[in-house]
């Protein structure tokens, strides 16, 4: 008899560079009270007020904790937030890599570790919302460059995303480039207009983007969906409906 694999449909990868709008995205989550932020960066702050549930994380192995107690308690919470992923993986390698009498098996660790926080998240049933810190590296074998979720060790080979179902990036598009995407999860405003850009999120790859790591079901996004507002709730809300939840 096969084991039955447990999958959360609300479970998101939201990445992009430093300042591209990753936190200010989590602005119009409701009921911010019932939401769990873990901050594994040092305790930094969101750039908006905000009512989060918020544990800041300085043992690795406190957000596998953590996640354990709201799986176990998951009525208690609408929603769990992880701000971020890169760092949680160098929290990781500076506390239990570096410097282990055993490198190859700190190593296995490490990965066993990430294997071990995606099931939870997968048992949680619950919205989850993972931030990551991108970086480009040019890949010598096919001559471009690629910008992927930094991570170590045998991650590195197939790469952070490909555990995770969607995948967005967050971009600073400007207005001229967006105004051929019209739709209805893409609403500019006239600071914005003024301004000449927007925070948005990239949905699904271009031909100037090829090197990136945007995924989701082919169906779930429309190509004048293909930047959307940075806002994710309204990807949660877009999520729920695609999936029928």
């Amino acid at each position: 008899m096969t084991e039955e694999v447990e999958i959360n449909n609300q479970l998101v990868l939201i990445v992009g560079e430093s300042g591209s709008g990753k936190s200010r995205s989590l602005k119009n989550i409701p009921n911010q009270e019932r939401w769990m932020y873990f901050n594994t960066e040092t305790g930094k702050r969101l750039p908006f007020k905000n009512k989060f549930r918020e544990v800041v994380i300085t043992d690795a192995f406190q957000l596998l904790d953590y996640m354990q107690e709201c799986v176990n308690n998951r009525d208690e919470i609408d929603g769990v937030i992880i701000d971020s992923l890169t760092f949680w993986f160098e929290m990781y390698v500076n506390q239990y890599v570096t410097g282990a009498a055993d490198g190859r098996a700190a190593w296995g660790m490490y990965f066993q570790n990430f294997v071990t926080l995606r099931n939870l998240i997968a048992q949680l049933q619950k919205p989850c919302l993972i931030l990551a810190h991108t970086k480009e590296e040019y890949d010598e074998t096919s001559k471009k460059w690629r910008r992927s979720v930094p991570c170590q060790g045998s991650l590195k080979s197939n790469g952070v995303e490909a555990s995770f179902s969607v995948v967005v990036a967050c971009k600073k598009e400007t207005i001229k480039d967006l105004e051929k995407y019209g739709s209805k999860l893409l609403q500019i405003t006239d600071r914005e207009r003024m301004l000449g850009f927007k925070h948005v999120f990239q949905t699904k790859l271009t031909a100037s983007t090829t090197g990136e790591r945007i995924r989701g079901p082919e169906d779930l996004f429309e190509d004048s969906e293909t930047f959307i507002d940075n806002d994710a709730y309204a990807l949660l809300q877009h999520l729920s409906a695609y999936y029928g939840d």
